[in-house]
């Protein structure tokens, strides 16, 4: 499968560029497949390619590492604290703190989560959610490029995975609906603007022919599609 790339090089920041290269160098020795879900991906495509204005920014990263069993996932953790430019969250166990500031959430899916599609973080399982989603979603995923010297590439969630994974987190917690909510009804909002309003023309031509065509509901129905 070709994945899309987008070129954000230019636009990041060196502190984020480099926190992420720190994590492809550690997570790639390890044989360990990673990508940014979550708002941080969201304000990535929507705003800093599109141009779409994000009322609400989020400045915590999440990423799904796909790892077998519960050593990789630790060992991965270790690794990154190692490098001294993480310590551990005393009070969130998937989170690292990046030079004490940043909040890198890091939730494990694949093998790990079967056959329930679910993780409970060891010993206290305090912290437990649903990954149903994420291996399609890592699938189907999208390249970003942060930096062109050297190339620095890491995995996205696409914007319809996105939206399956805010489905999946409205479903899972009550508590994140309202969040949830907002973000769902800001990529169905937005989509055509996020690069798809010619894809509408060559591939939802149906969506043009309503009497009562509105752009932002053939901008859903056409996420929908692709979800």
């Amino acid at each position: 499968m070709t994945k899309k790339l987008l070129d954000l090089s230019g636009k990041i920041d060196g502190f984020t560029a480099e926190l992420f290269e720190i994590i492809s160098v550690v997570a790639g020795r390890m044989d360990l497949p990673f990508f940014v879900v979550g708002a941080t991906a969201r304000d990535y495509i929507l705003e800093l390619r599109y141009g779409v204005r994000i009322m609400r920014a989020t400045y915590d990263i999440d990423l799904g590492v796909q790892v077998p069993n519960w050593d990789s996932y630790n060992r991965l953790r270790e690794s990154l604290i190692a490098t001294e430019r993480f310590v551990p969250d005393k009070k969130q166990a998937q989170r690292l703190l990046y030079k004490g500031t940043l909040s890198v959430d890091i939730i494990p899916f694949g093998a790990i989560a079967h056959p329930e599609d679910r993780v409970s973080w060891l010993p206290e399982q305090e912290v437990e959610m649903s990954t149903l989603g994420f291996e399609e979603a890592a699938q189907h995923s999208i390249i970003v490029r942060m930096r062109t010297k050297p190339v620095l590439d890491i995995n996205f969630v696409s914007l319809a995975g996105l939206a399956i994974l805010k489905i999946v987190s409205w479903s899972d917690n009550m508590a994140r609906r309202n969040k949830d909510a907002k973000d769902l009804l800001l990529l169905m909002s937005t989509y055509l603007d996020a690069g798809n309003r010619e894809r509408m023309f060559d591939e939802g031509a149906d969506l043009l022919e309503s009497e009562d065509f509105d752009y932002e509901v053939a901008g859903a129905r056409l996420l929908g599609r692709d979800m």
